[in-house]
């Protein structure tokens, strides 16, 4: 008989999500049993977050995300009404196909010297700026969005507007911050329904032009399947990138041990433990399912039709899976992290993520060795609030 929790449902501790170290009360939860908890509007909702539950509930299909996208399922503004984020197999298989080519490994390797030359070209405008430089405003956050942009073939003269909705719509979980999210993704809805049309006019290599020629010869993508499939692709390979390098810089910022290591051998093992240990989601990683069915987790029986949150951040520092899961080791032993999901909504652009972090921190570092934080360590802070976790403003001098 699977076992069952005798606690009350309890509040999710937010506030410790936005510390930049790990949190005591967010370490008492790691590789415990599911447990019910109260989402941020009070709604109730059970956490996973032990690795291997972690793991099982992200691809058990019982544990559905298009449930989840139901009107009245708890979710922030950024999560609705992306199609590719609210579907299960196989619209989800059909739709996830049509994109995936332009994420591939072999795609991202050619990609590389672009994003390359991006780094080179922000590093050269660090250089022209008076000290101390904001590193959020002036290579965090453009990095990303000069790499996503190109990719899908936004021009560069709309690239400032769309940064300031990007933000806003991964904005505060409180009523007043859906409210504004919900605005800018109809200003972003609208400019990409425009920007399709244009595309249709003078197409051009990029992603958006292709998933109009996949809808045009008749592979059954509506056009409010590309508008969200398009608006998904901006915000998820920008805001996303942008939060992960305010918190990995901030990281290697304040751990000479760590900073060392940035471009030796060990590069790629650096970029997956910031991966894992500093998520970018407030609310515990990967977005929430609905049960379809009873469905026994981790020994617990859950009800048909519960809300279940798997906490992938939480299943990252699970010491039953990362020995010392808070210390930052390049050469830790291979075992995959939860950051990017996994199972059919495994993160379509974990490969770029991986090759604009890597790039972004050696481009970097190599450029300003003598790159030091301008504020005293313990003056960083995270947004609080917001639906990511990210820092605003990152000060630095060489």
């Amino acid at each position: 008989m699977p076992a069952q929790p005798s606690t009350e449902p309890f509040v999710f501790p937010f506030a410790a999500a936005y510390e930049l170290r790990h949190a005591p009360e967010l370490a008492a939860l790691r590789g415990t049993p599911p447990r019910p908890m109260l989402m941020p509007d009070g709604s109730p909702a059970w956490l996973i977050s032990a690795y291997e539950d972690v793991r099982r509930a992200l691809v058990d299909p019982r544990l559905s995300r298009k449930a989840a996208s139901a009107p009245d399922v708890a979710q922030t503004a950024a999560a609705a009404g992306l199609s590719l984020l609210g579907v299960d197999a196989p619209e989800h298989t059909r739709l996830r196909r049509l994109v995936a080519t332009a994420f591939t490994q072999r795609r991202v390797e050619e990609l590389r010297p672009g994003i390359e030359r991006i780094v080179a070209g922000l590093v050269d405008g660090l250089c022209d700026l008076p000290q101390p430089v904001d590193l959020v405003e002036h290579f965090c956050r453009p990095l990303p969005i000069a790499v996503i942009c190109e990719l899908l073939g936004v021009p560069l003269a709309d690239r400032e507007d769309f940064a300031g909705w990007s933000a806003e719509v991964m904005s505060s979980m409180d009523e007043v911050g859906a409210a504004i999210a919900a605005r800018a993704y109809a200003g972003i809805e609208r400019y990409i329904r425009d920007l399709i049309a244009d595309k249709r006019e003078r197409p051009d290599g990029g992603l958006i032009s292709g998933l109009i020629v996949a809808r045009d010869q008749g592979d059954r993508l509506g056009e409010d399947e590309m508008v969200s499939l398009s608006v998904l692709l901006l915000l998820a390979g920008n805001e996303t990138t942008g939060s992960q390098f305010t918190t990995a810089f901030a990281l290697l910022l304040t751990d000479p041990g760590l900073r060392a290591r940035v471009g030796g051998a060990d590069m790629a093992g650096l970029v997956e433990e910031i991966l894992r240990v500093q998520s970018i989601s407030a609310i515990g990683g990967a977005l929430p399912r609905v049960a379809l069915a009873e469905v026994e987790i981790g020994g617990v029986t859950i009800p048909a039709g519960s809300v279940v949150v798997p906490a992938s951040a939480l299943a990252n520092m699970d010491p039953g899976a990362y020995p010392d899961p808070e210390t930052v080791d390049p050469a830790r032993p291979h075992k995959p992290h939860l950051s990017f999901g996994t199972g059919i909504h495994h993160c379509l652009g974990a490969q770029l993520a991986r090759a604009e972090l890597h790039a972004g921190i050696t481009g970097l570092f190599a450029a300003f060795p003598e790159l030091r934080l301008a504020v005293d360590a313990a003056e960083l802070a995270l947004t609080r609030g917001s639906v990511m976790r990210y820092l605003t403003a990152l000060p630095v001098r060489w």
